[in-house]
């Protein structure tokens, strides 16, 4: 029977081993993710709109805290959806057209998620596009303040 400063030891180098495996997984899994985002089209920023539409959101997505993503469908001669940010305070922190690449067509985007996909890294929406390439997934990414970094679309 082993004694019980042996038992301590075999239960620490487990730990040891069990952490370091944690450790490397968690490294793979953050490089799948940047590698699978790096293939998408992008990274995009938008096309500030000068003013936001007043007409009612074709989709309201609460994101974090009580903020909420808006987006409005396209109109006839836009090239793009709007996406627009609005704060608790009912106040518009941005507006863009949620363009593509040059030459493309973005019909409609919908948002479904908010994840964090990475611990400790900011959060991402994600949903669905509509664009010249047909439907597709989009990811965006915005930080915990409402401040857009980019969005991509995936091919």
């Amino acid at each position: 029977m082993p004694t019980p400063n042996i038992r301590k030891i075999v239960t620490l180098k487990f730990l040891r081993k069990a952490l370091a495996m944690c450790v490397v997984l968690y490294v793979l899994y953050c490089g799948l993710f940047f590698w699978q985002i790096s293939m998408d089209d992008g990274p995009f920023t938008g096309v500030p709109r000068r003013e936001c539409p007043i007409r009612t959101a074709d989709q309201e997505f609460p994101i974090i805290g009580n903020n909420r993503l808006l987006v409005f469908d396209p109109s006839e001669g836009e090239d793009a959806p709007t996406v627009a940010l609005k704060r608790e305070d009912e106040k518009i922190a941005w507006c863009i057209y949620a363009t593509g690449l040059e030459k493309t067509k973005v019909a409609k985007l919908r948002f479904s998620r908010l994840s964090s996909p990475i611990p400790f890294l900011r959060p991402v929406v994600r949903g669905r596009v509509l664009w010249t390439f047909g439907m597709e997934r989009m990811t965006w990414s915005i930080d915990y303040d409402g401040t857009l970094f980019w969005y991509r679309y995936s091919w």
